[in-house]
């Protein structure tokens, strides 16, 4: 069983929102990775660190991994 938690993409810190298209599932070993990072420097640091293949097991980050991918060009 893994612990899931929620987590605001764009920190409450940083100016996001406590709205649902905000919050996402995430594991808490990822989520406690996450801090108040961004999502393009977490997922910069997710891709050195492979967390990658854990952050797809949730469909709303497949969809955000491959929004920022796109969005780099």
């Amino acid at each position: 069983k893994k612990d899931l938690t929620v987590d605001h993409l764009v920190p409450l810190s940083a100016g996001g929102k406590d709205a649902s298209s905000n919050r996402v599932l995430a594991c808490k070993n990822c989520n406690d990775a996450k801090g108040a990072s961004l999502p393009e420097a977490f997922l910069d640091n997710a891709l050195y660190l492979g967390l990658v293949e854990r952050l797809t097991a949730f469909g709303k980050q497949d969809a955000h991994i491959a929004r920022v991918r796109s969005q780099r060009g």
